[in-house]
């Protein structure tokens, strides 16, 4: 159900974050932006703060008792981008400060935030910040290397938080925007020097390295799991063909490879699943194109699922099973359900998109005809691993911009600048 409406105060742009029961919400006016804490039970909200910052584009990012609101060309900054948290309790500022463009946000731990910085050629460091002060508490100076958009160089260690495995202090990024997904880190990050050809296991408490050793893989395409880092090798190592290859840390020994047949390229590589990494590969000829899912330990297949878009596909690991589709602009569409075996549990309705998830349960968007000719756009929520879910919400005539979920709350930014609080109740 619909439990509050909240048009936009200013002029500029609109962001919303579901966040421990509560709608945290943005909106960038003339000379300041509003950041308000909306209720997912409903009623007055809890708190209301006014940044000083105008930016063109306004980001929010809940870390633990932490929001990190990113205000990316400022214009009361001169067209800087400043970064500002706030507590999430209060809404109290407790840092704001500049924050470079060229930094990328690798893991958060605890209220640090380790920090992957790409500066030109000259100054690509692996810093840890803290976000109550902006004071870096370690900095490791990188290569000099200058790296294309898709390329990175840090990674934090992703781990498995299934039944089986304890949860890590790391917490990662949202995936694309609003995807929570089940898996976190753990206190190490792994940093690749590619003009040295050499990886290193980087204490995330100190920036000192815990091992280090040869790792020839190309920037784009590789992840750090489950103690191994898989990714494609680069031109010296396979000259003329793309190969998969994992290797174990912290000593960063080859224990397998996965040759492709020539022609076929790699356009992703990421966790899938408990000891497992896919790869999307790219055949030469459309209809070979597919996911490969690899165990991390060995490098052999554990299964395959063939596509047939003509955009890459997209996968995220939920506590109802593996959300297996097309990404599209910050979505996942003509989706799926996979278990642990790469079989479909449930197809997911057609033409619905997949906007959001957390824990089992996702939120979808689709639109329908209302009235003889009128264009609705509905949000509901669903289960993930069953065909459970709520009734849907109309939210406007056209899609929404922004949806988000945690717990029993999703926030809705509609493309006429409102903010809706929804809350869903049992799953019928």
């Amino acid at each position: 159900m619909q439990v509050t409406e909240r048009p936009a105060s200013g002029a500029g742009e609109v962001a919303a974050v579901a966040v421990n029961g509560h709608v945290v919400s943005a909106v960038v006016g003339l000379g300041s932006t509003e950041v308000v804490s909306l209720p997912v039970a409903g009623g007055e909200p809890r708190w209301t703060t006014t940044l000083e910052v105008e930016p063109t584009e306004v980001r929010l990012t809940p870390v633990g008792e932490l929001i990190v609101v990113d205000a990316p060309d400022s214009a009361t900054d001169g067209g800087d981008w400043i970064r500002s948290v706030l507590q999430e309790s209060d809404g109290k500022l407790v840092w704001r400060g500049k924050w470079d463009r060229d930094r990328t946000d690798v893991v958060f731990l605890g209220g640090d935030v380790v920090v992957e910085i790409r500066d030109g050629i000259y100054d690509n460091a692996v810093v840890r910040v803290d976000l109550r002060t902006g004071k870096e508490k370690w900095r490791r100076a990188g290569p000099d290397d200058l790296l294309v958009i898709d390329a990175h160089r840090v990674e934090a260690m992703r781990q498995w938080t299934g039944a089986e495995a304890a949860a890590g202090p790391g917490v990662l990024p949202v995936a694309s925007g609003t995807f929570v997904e089940t898996i976190t880190a753990g206190d190490v990050v792994v940093e690749l020097d590619n003009v040295r050809g050499r990886g290193y296991l980087l204490d995330a408490n100190t920036g000192k390295p815990r091992g280090s050793g040869s790792l020839p893989i190309v920037e784009d395409f590789w992840t750090a799991y489950d103690g191994f880092v898989v990714g494609q090798l680069n031109d010296d190592a396979s000259p003329g063909r793309s190969v998969v290859a994992g290797f174990s840390v912290p000593g960063f020994k080859q224990e397998w490879s996965m040759p492709l047949a020539a022609g076929t390229t790699v356009d992703k590589v990421k966790p899938c699943g408990q000891h497992l990494v896919c790869v999307a590969v790219d055949a030469r000829a459309n209809d070979g194109d597919k996911t490969i899912a690899l165990d991390v330990r060995t490098g052999l297949e554990k299964w395959s699922v063939g596509v047939e878009w003509s955009t890459e596909e997209d996968w995220f690991v939920t506590e109802g099973g593996l959300l297996f589709g097309e990404g599209l602009f910050g979505s996942l569409r003509g989706a799926q359900v996979l278990d642990a075996d790469g079989k479909p549990v449930r197809e997911i309705e057609e033409g619905a998109a997949v906007r959001a998830t957390a824990g089992g349960r996702m939120v979808l968007t689709d639109a329908a005809v209302q009235g003889g000719s009128d264009l609705q756009w509905f949000v509901w929520v669903e289960e993930v691993g069953a065909a459970k879910g709520t009734k849907g919400v109309p939210v406007g005539a056209s899609i929404p911009d922004v949806v988000a979920l945690a717990g029993d709350g999703v926030a809705v930014v509609t493309d006429d600048r409102r903010t809706l609080v929804l809350r869903s109740g049992e799953l019928g």
